[in-house]
């Protein structure tokens, strides 16, 4: 085939990539066309930042995350790092102001799987320090023995 046989068959070559998206109306957007006969314009809207869920209860949060700070006192033998709760209410304050400024979503699915870690943690961190003292004492009480058939 000649060279201009293809031009004629195929007038514009196709970009690379994927193909363009035609404006299709979609819920939160706004479809606007001129007079000109140009194709519409696919805007969307702009997110506003949600508020706090109702469901998100600050002064539950505030008490697990003064509780982690507790947890990480005792397991560091550092009595600095607990938090007092006013301490604590005012840093989940802060990360509620922070992910409403960045609009980060701490709800739902985040926050359960968040709130079943920091209960977790709560519940068997002592245990798990008990029992690890337990090992320790039994190992510091017993007698070490010479090894048999060493001469």
């Amino acid at each position: 085939m000649s060279e201009e046989t293809l031009i004629a068959e195929n007038p514009l070559p196709r970009k690379r990539g994927r193909p363009a998206k035609v404006a299709t109306e979609a819920p939160g957007d706004i479809i606007t066309s001129d007079d000109t006969g140009a194709p519409p314009i696919k805007e969307r809207k702009k997110r506003t930042p949600k508020g706090s869920d109702p469901a998100f209860d600050k002064a539950a949060m505030a008490k697990k995350l003064q509780g982690w700070h507790q947890l990480a006192a005792m397991l560091l033998r550092t009595p600095e790092l607990a938090l007092e709760l006013d301490e604590a209410e005012m840093l989940v304050n802060d990360v509620e102001n922070l992910t409403r400024e960045y609009g980060i979503s701490l709800t739902g699915k985040t926050a359960a799987w968040l709130g079943l870690a920091g209960s977790a943690a709560m519940i068997y961190a002592p245990r798990a320090m008990l029992v690890m003292a337990k090992i320790q004492q039994a190992k510091a009480q017993k007698i070490p023995q010479p090894p048999q058939g060493v001469i």
